[in-house]
């Protein structure tokens, strides 16, 4: 909440209900200037970070990629990264600083008082009201309260609200007393500790709390603690206490990028090919960074040999070697070498004016780009979209597969193939025709520069979003996009079925891979629990139907030998986030089954 101060500060962590160390999040911040704060400014300019791992950062600008630093409006707005933080800094006031993990902090000055909203508050001084929801009610639930102002027109999978209420993720006693303890949170106000310096500074009892709860929801998992014990660092060095290193080996360490390594006190303003002589007359305290080693310098975040620096152009920084596609008609092609820019006309369209998407949800539903709607169980192989035959445009393949693991079961795959060159996802790619990032807790999203955008909430949804250029030209599972629902259901050999079964297994491999089931019935009795009618999930069935997972849970368990007690879990896991995506409150279940739930992981001095 923004508290009463000249500058005023609103710090969020955000908790996302189950955490790994590639979890990351999307920051979308959409400027919009020319109020009565300050008439002279008129801007409108769509941010969004986009985060693919914790060391690497992508930003967009009204759509189009970007690279630190840069400025937009004639310098009304500057974006840089300082730290482990991707800074955004505006001429009206306004400051957001965002650690690209889960901690964001947002400054406003008084000029905005009483003219906020959201999960901030309304910045009028008083705490009491700061409750007030999207339709103007205070309520006192936190997690009612943060539900209602979630972002409009968000509908990605994955961005639902899991719980409401008292059915929302609460610490036990034993759990609060464990996790407050000091080889936990606890750590952060030990008089005695490493962080004791910052005490006086910056009372600590809120971060505690707040690391306390996401230790709860996360189970234990280390790089949650180090996240949160590194969020009150990070503050700390920001309000000017330099704090002894509190990190160790196999305890937080940091691991850097190639070219660089770790100080706990790097400079505030890192030297870039845009800014070699940032570190002089720095504004900005010293902080945890990754420092480019001697001889090298940033480059969009990467470091390179100085000789390698790319290109400053039209208020953009280009990587060296780097080629976009640049106004509004897509008029010129340009390529950035060893700092010189080198442009040519460009008649290729490339923004096409009509999309469609296919999507495919659970284990059998699936929805083509003309609109069908059908259910197929799917077999080890499944072509979901190519290009068919001799087009201009690039040629791509979208296929999901099981590849069988011995007893481990199936590792499931999803992959992308553009004119030859395969990709599994999740991949990291910094390359102009394709970015890959996540867009939430659980989403990622391959996007191409010719229009074609993947995204999964892998394995229980997949979308695949094609311009009007691929019109009539494609096949698979999600139909060959004519327009014309009617005839979806035609093979690779161009015959019409009107089977989904039969259709479904004309793609390409189907099938020829899948191992046999040797003993269903062993398989059905272990997996009878995702749709017994009474058992922890009956008062789902309404809303998802629990057929096509039990399917799903039967063929995967069985063909481990029955052995694969992790396949099991991970297929009710797999109904379990169906229901939540309906909005169905989920009980704690693992009790009634045989997923006992993981064990707390204590760290250790």
């Amino acid at each position: 909440m923004f508290p009463g101060h000249d500058w005023s500060k609103c710090m969020s962590i955000m908790k996302p209900l189950s955490l790994s160390r590639d979890i990351v999040l999307k920051l979308r911040l959409v400027f919009m200037t020319g109020t009565k704060h300050d008439p002279a400014l008129y801007m409108r300019s769509n941010m969004s970070l986009l985060v693919l791992t914790d060391l690497l950062v992508f930003l967009q600008v009204n759509g189009h990629f970007a690279a630190t630093p840069f400025y937009l409006n004639n310098g009304t707005v500057q974006v840089y990264e300082s730290g482990f933080s991707v800074i955004v800094s505006t001429v009206f006031g306004l400051e957001v600083s965002y650690d690209t993990n889960h901690y964001v902090r947002i400054s406003v000055p008084h000029t905005y008082q009483n003219a906020t909203c959201g999960l901030c508050g309304n910045f009028n001084g008083i705490r009491q009201d700061d409750f007030r929801t999207r339709q103007g009610e205070v309520v006192s639930s936190d997690v009612d309260f943060a539900n209602s102002w979630q972002a409009t027109g968000d509908d990605e999978p994955g961005c639902e609200a899991p719980c409401g209420g008292l059915a929302c993720a609460a610490c036990t006693d034993d759990q609060t007393a464990l996790y407050s303890n000091t080889d936990h949170c606890g750590i952060l106000q030990n008089s005695s500790g490493p962080f004791a310096a910052c005490h006086q500074q910056l009372p600590p009892q809120s971060f505690v709390e707040s690391c306390v709860f996401d230790l709860c929801v996360g189970e234990g998992y280390q790089p949650i603690l180090c996240q949160a014990l590194n969020v009150y660092a990070s503050q700390c060095q920001q309000n000017g206490v330099q704090l002894p290193s509190w990190r160790r080996q196999g305890f937080c360490e940091i691991p850097c990028p190639a070219n660089s390594h770790f100080e706990p006190q790097g400079a505030g303003c890192p030297a870039t090919c845009v800014n070699p002589n940032s570190t002089q007359n720095c504004p900005l305290p010293a902080q945890e960074s990754c420092i480019c080693n001697s001889g090298f310098i940033l480059s969009a975040g990467v470091c390179v040999p100085h000789s390698e620096c790319g290109c400053s152009f039209e208020g953009r920084y280009y990587r060296s070697g780097e080629t976009v596609i640049l106004d509004e008609d897509c008029g010129r092609r340009c390529s950035c070498s060893h700092g010189s820019m080198t442009c040519h006309s460009h008649e290729r369209s490339c923004r096409p004016n009509s999309y469609a998407s296919c999507w495919i949800r659970g284990p059998g539903s699936y929805h083509t780009f003309d609109g069908l709607t059908y259910q197929y169980p799917g077999a080890c192989r499944l072509t979901l979209a190519k290009v068919m035959g001799l087009s201009g445009h690039p040629h791509f393949v979208v296929t999901a597969e099981k590849e069988p693991r011995g007893q481990q079961g199936f590792a499931r795959l999803l992959k992308f193939e553009v004119d030859g060159r395969r990709i599994r996802l999740p991949f990291s790619s910094a390359s102009n025709q394709i970015q890959v990032y996540h867009s939430s807790v659980h989403s990622i999203i391959l996007r191409t520069s010719f229009g074609v955008t993947v995204q999964t909430v892998w394995p229980h949804f997949v979308r695949v979003t094609a311009p009007g250029i691929y019109n009539g030209s494609l096949g698979g599972l999600c139909g060959n996009y004519n327009g014309h629902p009617h005839d979806d259901f035609r093979t690779p050999n161009g015959i019409l079925v009107n089977s989904s079964q039969v259709f479904g297994d004309s793609c390409d491999g189907c099938g020829s891979s899948c191992p046999q089931c040797s003993n269903e019935l062993l398989a059905r009795a272990q997996c009878e629990v995702i749709q017994a009618a009474d058992g922890p999930f009956s008062f789902c069935y309404e809303q998802v139907d629990p057929a096509p997972y039990f399917n799903d849970c039967v063929f995967d368990v069985c063909v481990s030998g029955n052995e694969g007690q992790d396949l099991l879990c991970r297929a009710i896991q797999a109904y379990v986030s169906a229901c939540q995506s309906a909005n169905v409150r989920i009980y704690p279940w693992r009790q009634n089954t045989t997923c006992s739930k993981p064990t707390a992981q204590i760290i250790t001095k």
